[in-house]
């Protein structure tokens, strides 16, 4: 699929970008370019004001003036792929010089819509020739341009391109006017420019820096010779200058125009005199008349094919001109039609940019009006913070005050100091204690060093008078307590027989309780066996019934299973018979009814037989007539000959007609357009008279008539029956009238 073309708007933008590109590159030839491609999609859009176009053309002109005289391409490769690159982007075909940017800008019209100082400056660089007052007859242009009212004037950003290209023109003419001239004369031409006061307008140093790029980069052939203070301008006989080109014609021919248009003139002058004397030899030696006249005719008929193909070519050229004003109103109508699409786009974007301002405005305000309450929250949260501060006493009253410009996290930051501050002075007055109290103990434990000896001798004594006394209560204790004991014995010794009487009496009626319960326990076992025994001979009856009923289930279920798989079976196997007896009986009926059909055919084949035979013999009898006719209007046409005397059927006195030299037959190829024989031999037997003269010479019957059919086709007797269908019947053909029955 194609690649849409792009919109003229969005060319017209692209355009616009890379005037500004080129405008700050310093690019001037490629930045006029792109301002007349710019122009040129504008002015097929349309939608502009005189006013508008008139800024616009004046902009083109000046951009187009403004490109330096001289060469507008380089030799080296890498500056011919940069140029090509910069053409492709403004879609041109060749590189653009500045004579062609001038041609195309005055056939759109550009210097009739320009403003008036943009055509004086047009008529003084392109027009008048003056390189002496060149300089100050610009100047107050260039002044205007700088100092214009408008303040968005789009002239001022090119006065320095139109200096560069007026230098360039100065130089120019005054190559075609002098050889040499002094660099001061030409300082003195570029006064006025400086006297004028036009900003940047360049120094002596800046015009003898130009003068010399001009030089270096090949736009001008001079020489500089700086011990003299003159400037020579190179005029070289044999200088090749095919890559130059020049917007102006020069005032006079140059040295290397005069030797390459020599041979030129020299041919043209010598062709000339050929010429004449060719045509005073004719007149002198006389030509003939008719010769003259056949040239005349010979002319007067070569102007008659010319005017006839001049007004052939008149005729195409009014079609043309004809399709080509249908083709303008087709195109006006189109640009009718784009030009009010493009404005009621344009209005819809305009609506739609007013609705889109219109709700950027509301969500400005709805932002400054959140900003505006999330401030006031941050200001009473930053008060209540101040206020909290001072009732814990980091803060002071009359500092709250003084805390206007601060927000909740200054206040914490003041906080988080002030809690630093009273962490430092507690750990500050802690090390102080500590280092009193160290002091304090280091001071006690120097004092009571002396005492402890004395201490610990006391502390000794007492220990050894303690642990002494303890000793000796604890040996009277234990000494009372084996006292007790000992009595205790003896008291408990008296009541020992007693104690083992009790004993053995209770555990004697202890074991017989216990025996008891064993037994009891023993039974209970016993009965628990027994009934665990039942329980589980119960189930495993239980589960032998279930098991067996499974089974009897499971085999009364697979019976049915194959009962009514084998019923299904003798099911499928009855339709089959039934279905294979159908078959049979259907292809019996079809047998039947095919032999049916064969009866019928061959009793339509024996019929039709019969009627092929009835009208052969009818067509047979018809030729027969016919040929008789014919014979009869041969002999009446024919003169009356002496009779040929012939034999027949081994007689002498036999007279008979003689019988053509060939007999007729029907040919095996009968001629292109030759009727096909219609009757057989008739003559093969004789005529009547031959008959009848027979019959009177041998007194007997006459013999009979044999009639011979006309000879078959080659193949006839082999000729394949025609094709039937399958019911028997023939399709119908064609017959000639002759063989319908």
């Amino acid at each position: 699929m194609a690649k849409k073309a792009p919109r003229p708007a969005m060319m017209a933008n692209y355009y616009e970008k890379l005037t500004k590109i080129f405008l700050m590159s310093g690019n001037a030839l490629y930045h006029a370019a792109a301002w007349g491609k710019y122009y040129s999609v504008v002015t097929s859009m349309g939608g502009k004001t005189d006013e508008e176009l008139s800024k616009l053309a004046g902009q083109v002109l000046v951009s187009a003036l403004a490109v330096p005289v001289g060469l507008t391409h380089e030799d080296h490769d890498e500056l011919k792929g940069k140029n090509a690159r910069l053409t492709a982007l403004l879609n041109l075909t060749k590189v653009p010089t500045r004579a062609g940017l001038l041609k195309d800008a005055l056939s759109r019209d550009v210097l009739k819509l320009s403003p008036p100082p943009i055509k004086a400056l047009y008529n003084i660089l392109e027009v008048t020739f003056d390189p002496l007052t060149l300089c100050k007859s610009i100047a107050p242009l260039l002044l205007s341009l700088s100092t214009t009212s408008d303040p968005d004037s789009p002239y001022a950003p090119y006065l320095t391109l139109l200096q560069r290209a007026l230098l360039s023109r100065l130089l120019s003419q005054l190559s075609q006017v002098y050889t040499t001239i002094t660099l001061s004369s030409l300082l003195s031409l570029a006064e006025p420019l400086r006297a004028a006061g036009v900003p940047g307008a360049y120094d002596d140093a800046q015009i003898e820096g130009y003068i010399m790029g001009c030089a270096r980069r090949g736009e001008l052939s001079i020489r500089v010779d700086h011990k003299s203070g003159s400037i020579t301008f190179v005029d070289d006989a044999f200088e090749d200058t095919d890559g130059a080109s020049t917007s102006e014609k020069g005032v006079q021919p140059t040295m290397a125009e005069l030797v390459r248009t020599r041979l030129s003139k020299i041919a043209t002058c010598l062709h000339t005199s050929l010429e004449r004397l060719d045509r005073e030899e004719k007149r002198a030696r006389g030509e003939n008349k008719e010769e003259v006249e056949e040239k005349q005719r010979q002319k007067f008929a070569a102007l008659v094919a010319a005017a006839e193909n001049e007004r052939k070519a008149l005729q195409i050229r009014r079609a043309l001109v004809a399709r080509r004003r249908e083709l303008l109103s087709e195109l006006s109508v189109r640009k009718e039609k784009e030009e009010t699409s493009r404005r009621a786009e344009i209005s819809r974007r305009e609506k739609e940019e007013e609705i889109k301002r219109m709700r950027e405005e509301i969500r400005r305000k709805e932002l400054e009006r959140a900003k505006k309450e999330l401030e006031s929250i941050r200001i009473d949260e930053a008060k209540k913070y101040a206020q909290s501060l001072v009732d814990k006493g980091i803060l002071k009253p009359n500092d709250v005050d003084k805390l206007d410009t601060i927000d909740t996290e200054g206040l914490i930051v003041i906080q988080v100091q002030q809690l630093e501050k009273e962490k430092k002075e507690l750990s500050e007055r802690l090390r102080i204690a500590h280092k009193r109290v160290d002091h304090i103990e280091r001071a006690y434990r120097k004092e009571e060093r002396p005492l402890l000896v004395k201490d610990y001798e006391i502390q000794q004594r007492i220990d050894r008078e303690t642990h002494e006394t303890i000793q000796r209560a604890r040996r009277e204790s234990a000494r009372a307590a084996h006292e007790e004991d000992m009595a205790a014995k003896l008291r408990l010794a008296r009541m020992m027989e007693d104690y083992r009487a009790r004993r053995e009496a209770i555990v004697a009626k202890k074991a017989a309780e216990f025996a008891k319960k064993k037994e009891a326990a023993h039974k209970k076992i016993e009965e628990e066996k027994a009934k665990r025994r039942n329980a589980v001979l119960k189930a495993r009856e239980e589960e032998r019934l279930r098991l067996e009923k499974e089974e009897k289930l499971r085999r009364e279920k697979e019976e049915e299973e194959a009962r009514i798989i084998a019923e299904h079976a003798a099911e499928e196997e009855r339709k089959r018979a039934e279905a294979e007896a159908a078959a049979a009986a259907a292809e019996a009926a079809k047998r039947e009814a095919e032999e049916k059909a064969a009866a019928v055919r061959k009793e339509r084949e024996t019929e039709r037989a019969a009627a092929a035979e009835q009208a052969r013999l009818r067509l047979q009898r018809e030729e027969e007539a016919e040929a008789r006719a014919r014979a009869r209007q041969t002999d009446k046409n024919q003169p009356i000959r002496a009779p040929v005397p012939a034999r027949a059927n081994g007689s002498d006195n036999v007279w008979r007609r003689a019988a053509p030299a060939t007999p007729l037959s029907r040919s095996e190829s009968p001629a292109a357009g030759a009727p096909p024989p219609r009757f057989g031999n008739a003559s093969a037997a004789g005529g009547w008279r031959e008959r009848e003269a027979a019959r009177k010479a041998g007194n007997g019957p006459a013999p009979s008539r044999t009639i011979s059919t006309a000879s078959p086709r080659p193949g006839a007797s082999a000729r394949e029956e025609p094709k039937k269908d399958e019911d028997g019947f023939q399709p119908a053909k064609y017959r000639p009238r002759q063989l319908r029955g």
